[in-house]
């Protein structure tokens, strides 16, 4: 029997935390989101949470609106295991992180962005 189009299962959980992750990157609310996409925050929530499914159409909108491909919210998900560990990233991230791949991105000289990754990688082996 086909599943309700409104039911939700692991991979619109999987295509939720992507949504959630990248809205988060970008520094926008679900209200922005909403009113850039054409639909409520609570249906963002929704999306976010896992409990609704993302038509084709809105997953398309919500990618140009994210600045993204449709299939960028697919990457990664091996199945329902994957969520979990999906989940436990997108939580993690915190402003400060946020603040920094926003920085990050901002580099517009090639050279200067690997010098940053080098010493972030050189503070990342110290912490160990």
């Amino acid at each position: 029997m086909a599943q309700s189009p409104r039911k939700a299962n692991a991979l619109d959980a999987y295509v939720g935390l992507r949504l959630r992750e990248r809205r988060t990157m970008l520094g926008l609310s679900q209200e922005d989101l909403g009113e850039i996409a054409g639909t409520a925050e609570q249906q963002i929530q929704k999306y976010e949470a896992g409990r609704d499914r993302v038509s084709a159409s809105r997953l398309f909108l919500l990618a140009n609106a994210l600045g993204v491909t449709t299939e960028w919210f697919f990457e990664g998900f091996q199945g329902s295991s994957r969520v979990g560990a999906a989940v436990g990233r997108v939580e993690a991230l915190d402003r400060d992180e946020v603040q920094l791949l926003r920085s990050y991105r901002g580099i517009g000289d090639e050279a200067q962005k690997s010098v940053v990754l080098k010493i972030a990688r050189s503070f990342a082996r110290e912490r160990k």
